[in-house]
């Protein structure tokens, strides 16, 4: 009797008959099935990866059988009698530890040819050294890699510098399941703003070499408290921003897991559940934005705040773009039809903050119209609009700065710290209703009403000759003071 690696048992003469079937009757794409082991497999590993089937399993002369998918190609091993799928690069065997993943030039070392291709020989470990000085890429450069020299890379920009620095603690693990030590690292990136955006990288040791296959963000201005690998799981603990921590300051001590998933590093954990699992929604697509705008966009989708939360969620479902162009005035514009934002050029050297604070007035106006079905009905509408985008712009700045505002401020930046004044005195509404700007602006859907007249404060000849002193408070409460 023979098992096969499905753990059934068939005669010699039976799988005889199989393979000679198999071999008389070829698969088409349109006809063909996973069965048994093989369609275990894909559901163990994920039909996104596997994809689908382009032929039925089938047998070669040495006994081993192979099916190929759009994905890359499901094989069972007579040698060891494991089944596995590879993309080319990686792959995912069904083993006596149960579904793990290798890169194609390791073995396992219960695998029948693990001496041949290994030779025994051990892995060169991974180094600090090598970590501090190893090439990466974050989301804040726009896929650019950059290399570290001594934990740190550092760039003059127009206005300020941007720094990426490699954080401690570093922690060394398996990640992928290959019987090797892994790394977490954690690197910031500051733009040359207030903010400092922590990011946790998953580099693999390939031959003594790091190599970066996964990151996330973890926020920003976090204080990082111990990083471990333990049974391919990275814990993280850190104090980040509890609801109502403003940006600089975070309180909650936090707790988050993270495990290596194919090329992506999945939050498996959060405790107490905060920002990580708030900002477990999609990038902005790089052709939607400038590349200028990509790390204000970041800082949006970072923010914490349920209304940028919003902005940000539908700007990414809606298909809207942002663009920085020429501005005949005005800082910025949006286009309801084409949705295109579009900010005035001479901002684009500004911080992250300010662009994103530049940003959120039309993103408010643009997701009004979508809500609504259409443009506003009314001037009132419309003035509506522009007082709730100035609204979401002060909340917005208040949380990344207080209500002292951003000091040492660009003319953008006071910009938002007036703009924030008026929020905190109330006085905001009433400057946008008297604009002229949005007066004209809002004009097009009904006529504004008439700007109320200046009260006139009233005249007061005090009686000196007439009135006692001791009658002046009663004198003064009849006459309206």
């Amino acid at each position: 009797m023979l098992q096969l690696r499905n753990g059934r048992y068939a005669t010699a003469a039976l799988l005889g008959l199989i393979l000679a079937l198999l071999a008389s009757t070829p698969a088409t794409a349109a006809d063909c099935e996973f069965r048994l082991g093989f369609k275990t497999l894909r559901d163990l590993i994920g039909h996104e990866t596997v994809g689908e089937c382009l032929e039925n399993e089938h047998y070669n002369a040495i006994g081993d059988s192979n099916q190929h998918t759009t994905g890359g190609l499901l094989a069972w091993r007579k040698a060891d009698n494991w089944t596995a799928f590879t993309d080319g690069y990686r792959t995912w065997i069904n083993g006596p530890n149960g579904l793990a993943q290798r890169l194609n030039t390791k073995r396992f070392e219960w695998e029948a040819d693990y001496a041949e291709i290994m030779g025994q020989a051990a892995e060169p470990a991974l180094t600090r050294d090598a970590l501090r000085n190893a090439e990466y890429v974050t989301p804040w450069s726009q896929n650019e890699r950059v290399r570290l020299q001594d934990g740190a890379f550092s760039r003059k920009l127009e206005i300020g510098r941007e720094v990426w620095q490699l954080r401690d603690p570093i922690a060394f693990g398996d990640l992928d399941n290959d019987g090797i030590d892994d790394a977490a690292v954690v690197l910031t990136y500051n733009g040359g703003g207030s903010g400092t955006f922590f990011n946790l990288l998953a580099v693999l040791n390939e031959n003594g070499e790091p190599v970066q296959v996964s990151s996330t963000e973890l926020g920003d201005r976090v204080r990082l408290n111990a990083l471990e690998i333990g049974a391919g799981v990275i814990t993280v603990r850190m104090v980040a921003h509890g609801p109502n921590d403003a940006a600089c300051c975070p309180t909650q001590d936090t707790t988050a897991t993270f495990r290596l998933n194919g090329n992506a590093l999945e939050l498996l954990s959060e405790v107490p559940a905060g920002l990580l699992t708030r900002i477990a929604r999609p990038r902005v697509d790089p052709t939607q934005i400038d590349s200028g705008l990509a790390v204000a966009f970041q800082r949006m989708r970072n923010s914490g705040i349920d209304e940028i939360d919003v902005l940000y969620d539908w700007f990414v479902a809606s298909g809207a773009r942002a663009q920085f162009g020429p501005m005949d005035g005005g800082m910025s514009r949006f286009n309801p039809s084409s949705k295109l934002i579009t900010i005035d050029e001479e901002h684009r050297t500004e911080s992250p903050e300010a662009l994103a604070h530049t940003l959120i007035w039309p993103l408010a106006s643009l997701y009004a119209n979508s809500e609504r079905g259409g443009f506003p009905q009314s001037w009132d509408e419309c003035i509506t609009d522009r007082i709730a985008g100035h609204a979401a712009q002060a909340r917005w700045w208040l949380s990344i700065y207080s209500s002292g505002g951003k000091q040492n401020p660009t003319q953008l930046e006071q910009w938002a710290n007036n703009n924030l004044a008026d929020y905190l005195d109330r006085s905001l509404e009433n400057w946008v209703r008297s604009s002229d700007h949005y007066r004209q602006q809002c004009a097009e859907f009904g006529e504004p009403p008439p700007l109320p007249t200046p009260a006139t404060a009233p005249s007061l000849t005090l009686p000196w000759d007439t009135t006692p002193e001791d009658e002046l408070g009663s004198y003064l409460e009849r006459r309206g003071f």
